[in-house]
C-alpha cells in the first residue's frame, strides 16, 4: 500500500498524466502485490476456525494500516 501510494504521487510527475501507463504501474503490477483474494482468504481461515475475535481484528488492522501506508507513500512521493 505504501508503494502504491508513492507511484500514486510519483508516476504523474515525472511520466506526466499517461492513464494507460499509471494504469498498468499502479493496477497491474503493484495491484497483483495487494489481491482482495488473499486477504479475504487469510479471513476465511481464522473465521472457519472459529476465530472470530481475530478475523475481526485482522480485517480492522489490514484496513487501517493499509490506508496508513497508503497515506505514508503519498507523502513520501509529494517529498520527492
Amino acid at each position: 500500500c505504501m508503494m502504491m501510494g508513492f507511484f500514486h504521487e510519483i508516476l504523474p510527475k515525472y511520466l506526466g498524466n499517461c492513464h494507460q501507463i499509471n494504469l498498468f504501474i499502479a493496477t497491474g503490477f503493484l495491484g497483483g502485490f495487494t489481491t482482495f483474494s488473499s486477504f479475504a482468504l487469510e479471513f476465511g481461515k481464522l473465521y472457519e476456525k472459529d476465530l472470530y475475535l481475530a478475523s475481526i481484528n485482522y480485517i480492522l488492522l489490514s484496513v487501517i494500516i493499509g490506508i496508513g501506508a497508503f497515506i505514508l507513500g503519498s507523502k513520501i512521493g509529494k517529498m520527492i
